[in-house]
């Protein structure tokens, strides 16, 4: 039977020194779902999961005592470094397992990352049946070239095999193997929602997104697929007696797509006496969210909700095919806000054709709107978006290192603005939104954790005043 080792990886040396970064963590989901399934399909196989978030791998213990028949590394692009550095540590340990890439970086990069001889495979797009198809070609001793949803090596060349279909019955992936992680460091670390109130999980109720954003990825497909309320009710049932968990951060893309299904989970958690908390950090299609949804939600115990805004520019809204409507917006984090929801508002700044005047649009717009906070982003045009691929069309420098990058301060600019400027106002946003006194009461009284708060004032401080040589002061936002 064959033994399994998933790797989470980690942030680049070079990233963590950012000392004003706030590390955030959440759950490796995607490694604990291929964990579950191996071990339905395989019930006799070993199945280990490291994060190298917390822990480094012991390769001489793992060679010794684990002896992996695969091993899988999982990475968003932000940890592509590491991920590279880990597979070699494998190599160079004498480690002769077959090792997959996969997770969003792999999805977004495979071929490129091929091109690391330390990797065998790269796994796009869901994850699930296709490891599965592996292990099965690996205990058959069969050619693992043109496995569905791989990227795979052919006389040194990298191939794509055919793209796999999603996974349409999500009711039947098994739970995530929680007890292959220890809950409890999760629970002592910064999280996604920027302030931990409990003992959490982060869960999906569903995958895929409808929409067509140019700058988001594509991993889950663009089709809407969605657990049972049932079968979500069960999860947090479980959850609560076998974890103690009482406070749940859906990570789902577009968690109230289908609002029967959220009201009819919501009324569950309620009816079911779950007394928990929810924490939203990206889940939500805000003008799209009923004063119903809303109730809903906050009845089932939503304290906190972040809305993707990103520009308040009605052009840029279509080009880059959000098409947000900002006034149905609007209504939305006012009555979220009224109904006692810690409200936090993501802008991104500096898309391809965005000019000076739209971005200042969009950093007066984030003081209209009854957010208790908001974060200001620069455009990261990533490989595999329409926003990589317009920028390079306009003759824009859209490559930048993954080792190395911090995503709300910036690295790049495929703005029409000289990066100065850009990175000026992205300072001057900060600073005309927080430094209200209205709003700094508010904050000060809404803001649940009030530890954390110190923390994020620390961030406020460097985002908003220190001195950097790229920029000079900008005037000009009424």
């Amino acid at each position: 039977m064959p033994n399994i080792l998933l790797i989470k990886s980690d942030t680049s040396e070079s990233t963590q020194k950012q000392k004003h970064l706030v590390k955030r963590f959440s759950y490796p989901l995607g490694i604990m779902y291929l964990a579950s399934v191996v071990r339905r399909s395989w019930p006799a196989a070993r199945v280990r999961i490291v994060d190298s978030r917390f822990e480094r791998p012991d390769w001489g213990e793992i060679k010794e005592h684990f002896s992996p028949d695969l091993i899988g590394i999982s990475a968003m692009t932000a940890e592509a470094g590491r991920m590279h550095g880990l597979a070699a540590e494998a190599r160079e340990a004498g480690i002769r397992a077959l090792i997959v890439a996969g997770g969003p970086h792999a999805s977004a990069y495979p071929k490129e990352l091929l091109e690391d001889q330390n990797f065998d495979l790269a796994v796009v797009g869901e994850g699930e049946e296709t490891l599965l198809e592996i292990l099965q070609r690996l205990d058959r001793r069969l050619p693992l070239k043109g496995i569905r949803g791989t990227a795979y090596r052919e006389n040194g060349e990298a191939q794509m095999a055919l793209p796999r279909p999603f996974i349409e019955d999500l009711d039947s992936i098994p739970f995530p193997a929680w007890d292959l992680v220890v809950v409890e460091k999760y629970c002592q670390s910064p999280r996604a929602t920027p302030f931990g109130l409990a003992r959490y999980m982060n869960i999906y109720t569903s995958r895929g997104c409808p929409y067509h954003c140019n700058y988001c990825h594509n991993i889950n497909g663009k089709k809407f697929r969605a657990r049972t309320p049932e079968n979500v009710l069960e999860e947090i049932d479980r959850l609560k007696k076998d974890y103690y968990i009482n406070e749940l951060e859906p990570l789902d893309d577009c968690l109230n797509l289908d609002r029967n299904r959220l009201i009819e989970i919501c009324d569950g958690i309620v009816r079911r006496g779950f007394d928990v908390k929810i924490g939203l950090p990206n889940a939500l299609r805000s003008d799209i969210l009923t004063d119903e949804v809303i109730g809903g939600l906050r009845r089932a115990g939503l304290y906190y909700s972040a809305f993707a805004i990103e520009t308040a520019s009605p052009r840029l809204q279509k080009v880059i095919n959000k098409n947000l409507q900002l006034d149905k917006l609007k209504a939305a984090v006012a009555t979220a806000a009224r109904m006692g929801i810690f409200c936090h508002g993501f802008f991104m700044l500096g898309f391809p054709t965005e000019t000076r005047e739209e971005i200042l649009s969009t950093v007066r717009y984030s003081r209209e709107l009854a957010l208790h906070m908001a974060t200001f982003s620069i455009v990261l045009p990533f490989k595999g978006t329409e926003v990589y691929d317009t920028a390079v069309a306009m003759g824009k420098k859209a490559d930048f290192s993954y080792d190395e990058f911090d995503v709300l301060e910036g690295i790049i600019n495929v703005s029409e603005l000289p990066a100065e400027e850009l990175y000026g106002i992205q300072r001057m946003a900060y600073r005309r939104f927080y430094l209200r006194p209205q709003l700094m009461a508010r904050l000060f009284w809404r803001y649940p954790n009030k530890r954390a708060l110190i923390q994020h004032g620390f961030e406020f401080l460097y985002r908003a005043f220190i001195p950097d040589r790229r920029i000079k002061k900008t005037q000009g936002i009424d």
